[in-house]
């Protein structure tokens, strides 16, 4: 069930997630502010103050892109295994289906030897009282 960035399935062993990507992207956001905030406090001299601007940047686009690959194979995961819990579904489905299709030629069956005994008789009523 996916509902509100809450990721939950059921029956399959994983654990429920709450917006685990939600909250990484505001603990970098956060960490990057911070992490500006306090460098351009710093006392520094400019060089140095650009040269740890650059790898802070680098560094929060590294982490940027770490967690974007975590989220795409949790994406792919959970992908994988509603393909097989929907597989899984179908063949439920359709093996209920056919049991109540069979089910219901052989009520059917009985119904039409039932109507097809009591035309019998009717016939054989009708014929036993015809005067000619």
């Amino acid at each position: 069930m996916i509902e509100n960035n809450k990721i939950q399935i059921n029956g399959s062993g994983c654990t429920s997630t709450n917006g685990i990507g939600t909250k990484l992207m505001f603990l970098m956001l956060g960490g990057s502010i911070g992490a500006g905030i306090a460098l351009l406090f710093a006392p520094k001299p400019g060089k140095d103050l650009r040269r740890d601007i650059a790898d802070a940047a680098v560094k929060g686009y590294d982490e940027t892109l770490e967690t974007a690959t975590q989220v795409k194979n949790q994406t792919v995961e959970y992908y994988e295994i509603a393909k097989e819990k929907s597989a899984e579904v179908l063949d439920i489905v359709t093996e209920k289906v056919t049991a109540f299709k069979e089910e219901v030629g052989d009520d059917a069956a009985k119904i039409g030897g039932i109507v097809h005994g009591a035309a019998n008789r009717i016939a054989d009523s009708v014929k036993s009282r015809q005067i000619f």
